[in-house]
């Protein structure tokens, strides 16, 4: 089991927070959003994804998977950081 940090609490890194808690892992997802932060704590996720919300709920109950808005404390320790940022759109995006 690694420690891992996932930055962006957005689709694409709540659904790599969760699918890295199932294979075992524990992981700490990071927004800069404290409200977001907050919300999906509370169990209710920014975003409709097929079958998200109870497999959140279930690793977030074992403890191996968290929300924080604290980069320092989540990094610290982590094997591994994925970062699930947005990119800036427009058409001189790569």
């Amino acid at each position: 089991m690694s420690n891992i940090a996932v930055v962006g609490a957005g689709y694409v890194g709540l659904v790599t927070a969760a699918a890295l808690a199932k294979l075992g892992h524990d992981v700490t997802c990071i927004d800069v959003d404290v409200e977001k932060v907050r919300a999906i704590k509370a169990n209710r996720l920014p975003i409709e994804e097929p079958d998200l919300t109870p497999l959140w709920r279930h690793y977030q109950r074992r403890s191996t998977l968290r929300a924080t808005a604290d980069h320092a404390e989540a990094v610290r320790g982590s094997d591994f950081v994925f970062l699930c940022v947005g990119r800036p759109q427009g058409a001189t995006a790569v």
